[in-house]
């Protein structure tokens, strides 16, 4: 390997641990406003199944993101 080509692996892997703390604090703001709308609404509400959805898919990317594998594929 060259050393552009690792230079550049590492800025990917930097901007993919950047955008992982992201979405982290995201996910925290989001679970924050769904435990707030819990209170609020009804369990059974489209307001709340969407906040659920919203709180899950972030969880969901940020697992990705987080995987060995994920990571080891921006080096390449």
């Amino acid at each position: 390997m060259t050393y552009k080509v690792i230079l550049i692996g590492n800025k990917d892997h930097q901007k993919a641990k950047i955008m992982i703390r992201e979405l982290k604090s995201h996910r925290s703001e989001l679970k924050e406003i769904y435990e707030r709308e819990q209170k609020l609404n009804d369990s059974k509400s489209d307001r709340l199944k969407d906040k659920k959805e919203t709180l899950d898919a972030v969880d969901d990317a940020i697992e990705w993101m987080e995987k060995p594998s994920s990571l080891e594929n921006l080096e390449r």
